[in-house]
């Protein structure tokens, strides 16, 4: 191999190249070992052409001024021989083919630039999916789940057991549980589909256990005494506070009131005109500010009473019902108050419905002859049981604007309707007369009549099911009959 750049040869301008370097002068020692080279550089390099005719050049100046001591093999005589000798060539020396070569080169770099571009591409891809922001990255797709079998309409789910009577039965917010007074002198909540995990609420020394309240949350329950509220934890039943009437305020033991009904004697605890004091309805406000309750004061003024949740403190008290009020009941969003109450000591069968600003604590509007109402879940209308002002007795149902009290049409007309209650997705009303129905908000058809008879039935949270009792007609051990209650689950939906 020559030692200089000026001893290689270009293809293009080799002709040039020899000429000058024979004008130089003789034979040297760089041009013998450049023939010497030549034939080695012939069998590797593809343009074997030019080379050739260096060599010949060289061969013929050099055989002009000195003896031939290199043997030369002329191109196709180098083909040849290479052919012959291919098989014969030394271990480990094989012959090269540039182009070829190159080739394999160029797609080499081809694949590696092609596999980094996709580790690239797939290493920005998984950085995207772990940045933190990105929530998609952490969520796994849920398994999809089981279907659970429809329950038939009307299918009971749970039959308590007997009771002497209950009282007050709600659903706890999450729909897991029942809460009731039993036998007015305990309080219990249990699973509501199945009646295990009973819990029971101390309230040592009360006979007279009335209705009852969940907070909004389900951590807490109430429940109403003669003469004071307790507040438990849902969960431990720890008592968490006693809130007790404010100074004052009269306080004696009151006689339960019953009334015959074509089931059997119906056991209240609306207020009785003919003795005794004691709290009788409870409510919640349902963004969990106040606690709400009236009170049967005999012979005196009844007031309503307003407690703060967070302390028990007196928030304050309503006096404009000297005859004493029948029920409560917050809307939806707290905005409103509906009292129920006697309008006269005279007339004493059916109350008026009194509607209140919970903000200004003023009265809105009023209907008479109103036995009971339901709120519309948007707080927007009032399902209103109208009465028959001579007997009490319900005869219709009434929706009405909840803002202004004005009739937006009639739902049904019916005699001995006594209660109502909307349904939490507002698609239905729970009626209660002879039996249990539910009908159609939108135009009072009736969906649904449930085979057993029941009172005082709610709605579970999601609307799935309705709880309510019933009145059960026993031979005691004196083997005279006796009419006693148990509470039913069943399917509303």
């Amino acid at each position: 191999m020559m030692a200089e750049h000026k001893d290689f040869f270009l293809p293009g301008q080799v002709d040039e190249q020899i000429e000058q370097l024979l004008h130089e002068g003789g034979p040297k020692q760089r041009e013998q070992r450049l023939t010497r080279s030549l034939p080695t550089l012939m069998r590797e390099h593809e343009d074997q052409q030019s080379l050739q005719r260096v060599l010949n050049k060289l061969h013929s100046n050099l055989n002009a001024t000195t003896p031939q001591s290199t043997n030369i093999v002329s191109l196709p005589q180098q083909r040849q021989q290479r052919g012959i000798n291919a098989g014969n060539a030394p271990a480990g020396r094989k012959p090269r083919t540039l182009p070829r070569a190159f080739t394999l080169l160029a797609a080499c770099l081809v694949l590696v630039a092609v596999v980094g571009s996709l580790l690239l591409v797939l290493n920005a891809a998984q950085q995207k999916r772990n940045a933190p922001g990105n929530t998609a990255a952490h969520t796994q797709t849920p398994a999809p789940q089981k279907t659970a079998p429809s329950e038939p309409l009307g299918k009971v789910i749970y039959r308590s057991d007997i009771y002497d009577m209950d009282y007050g039965l709600h659903w706890s917010p999450d729909g897991k549980r029942l809460a009731a007074s039993l036998n007015r002198t305990t309080l219990t909540s249990w699973d509501a589909k199945t009646g295990a995990h009973k819990l029971t609420y101390q309230t040592p020394g009360e006979t007279l256990l009335s209705d009852i309240a969940w907070s909004p949350d389900g951590k807490n329950l109430l429940v109403v005494a003669q003469s004071k509220i307790y507040v438990f934890d849902a969960q431990t039943t720890q008592r968490i506070r006693i809130i007790t009437l404010p100074n004052g305020t009269a306080s004696t033991n009151a006689p339960l009131l019953s009334s015959p009904t074509p089931h059997g004697t119906f056991y209240s605890n609306l207020v009785s005109l003919s003795g005794g004091s004691y709290f009788s309805d409870l409510t919640l406000s349902p963004d969990d500010k106040y606690i709400a309750a009236s009170y049967h004061a005999y012979g005196a003024n009844n007031p309503l009473f307003i407690w703060n949740v967070k302390d028990g403190t007196l928030f304050k008290t309503l006096y404009d019902f000297p005859h004493g009020l029948t029920g409560l009941s917050w809307s939806p969003d707290s905005a409103s108050l509906v009292t129920l109450v006697y309008p006269s000591a005279q007339d004493a069968q059916i109350s008026t419905a009194i509607i209140w600003n919970t903000n200004t604590w003023t009265q809105v509007w009023q209907r008479p002859n109103t036995r009971n109402v339901s709120w519309s879940p948007d707080s927007q209308r009032l399902a209103v049981v109208d009465g028959e002002g001579a007997t009490g007795m319900g005869i219709a149902i009434q929706l009405v604007n909840a803002h202004t009290g004005q009739a937006i049409k009639q739902l049904k007309a019916e005699r001995g309707i006594t209660s109502i209650n909307w349904s939490p997705d507002g698609s239905r009303i729970e009626v209660e007369a002879v039996g249990l129905q539910i009908l159609d908000a939108s135009n009072g058809s009736i969906l649904y009549t449930f085979g057993e008879h029941g009172y005082n039935g709610t709605w579970s949270p999601n609307g799935k099911y309705i709880a309510s009792s019933q009145i059960v007609i026993v031979t005691g051990d004196d083997k005279k009959q006796h009419h006693e209650g148990r509470i039913l689950v069943w399917v509303a939906r």
